[in-house]
C-alpha cells in the first residue's frame, strides 16, 4: 500500500485528519499506528517548545541548509530517515491518550512565540518555518495511514 500525499496548512487541518482516522479506522502503509505517530509528533513539538533538539552527523548539518528553501517549497519529507531515539514512540502507545497529547501539543505550538531552538538540520528557522516544519512532518507521517473508506473504495 502506497502512502498518501497530504499537505496541511494549519494545525486544525492536521487535527481534523487525526480525528477522521481515529473515527473511521485505517490501514497502515508503514510501521507505526496512529497512536505511535501522535506520540512521535507530540514529543517533537514538545521538545521544540522546551528548546531541546537532537544531534545530526556533521556532514548533514553542513549540507542540509542548502536544501532548506526547496524543502519548504515542496512541503514534503522523504521516507527512509531514522528518527533520533529521543523522538521514537513506544510500542503499544495508547491511541486515545496520544491523540489528545498531539492535539494539545499542536494547540500550544500554534500559539508559541519562542524562543525557538536552532533546528539541527536546517539551522535557524523563523517561527513560521517551525510551524510549517511541524505541519510537513505531520503530513508525512499521517500519509502512511490509509482511511478505511479509501481502502474499501
Amino acid at each position: 500500500m502506497q502512502p498518501r500525499q497530504l499537505c496541511f496548512n494549519t494545525f486544525d487541518e492536521a487535527i481534523a485528519e487525526i480525528k477522521r482516522l481515529a473515527a473511521g479506522g485505517y490501514q497502515k502503509a508503514g510501521k507505526w499506528s496512529l497512536g505511535q505517530m501522535c506520540e512521535h509528533l507530540a514529543i517533537d513539538a514538545e521538545r521544540v517548545m522546551e528548546g531541546k533538539t537532537f544531534r545530526v552527523p556533521v556532514l548533514v548539518g553542513l549540507v542540509a541548509p542548502l536544501f532548506k528553501k526547496p524543502f519548504f517549497r515542496a512541503r514534503r519529507m522523504r521516507s527512509g530517515f531514522r528518527a533520533p531515539a529521543v523522538l521514537l514512540p513506544q510500542d503499544g502507545a495508547d491511541e486515545t491518550r496520544e491523540i489528545a497529547r498531539a492535539i494539545e501539543a499542536w494547540r500550544k505550538f500554534s500559539a508559541f512565540s519562542g524562543p525557538f531552538p536552532r533546528n539541527p538540520i536546517f539551522g535557524v528557522l523563523t517561527p513560521h518555518e517551525w510551524r510549517d516544519l511541524q505541519l510537513i512532518h505531520a503530513a508525512h507521517h499521517l500519509g502512511h495511514l490509509i482511511p478505511n473508506q479509501a481502502v474499501a473504495a
